[in-house]
């Protein structure tokens, strides 16, 4: 299956969209140079099919691109960075304990 995200910008959100109808959103917010992830949904028809993953990845993509700071308020974002070490740098250092990331990125 095929999954292809919509970025708005003036909504705040990445859209996923699958076999041509929305599949779920994350949604996020920008406070200067960070990105507060708030909410990722799912509709329940496409849980399992890695929307979830899908929006996070992007949205983590974003944040790097742009040189964001990501503060990962969303529960599912959280668990993503903690399967995905490698990603946890987005995360400043002094903050990473308040999202239950470890203080430093291995």
């Amino acid at each position: 299956m095929d999954i292809s995200l919509r970025h708005d910008p003036a909504a705040g959100r990445l859209i996923a969209w699958a076999e041509d109808q929305p599949a779920g959103y994350l949604e996020y917010r920008l406070r200067g140079e960070r990105m507060a992830l708030l909410h990722t949904i799912v509709d329940p028809a496409w849980e399992g099919y890695g929307v979830g993953s899908a929006l996070v990845k992007e949205s983590l993509a974003l944040a790097r691109a742009n040189g964001w700071a990501v503060l990962p308020y969303c529960p599912f974002v959280q668990a993503y960075l903690v399967k995905h070490p490698q990603l946890q740098d987005l995360v400043p250092a002094d903050q990473r304990a308040a999202f239950h990331l470890p203080a430093a990125a291995d």
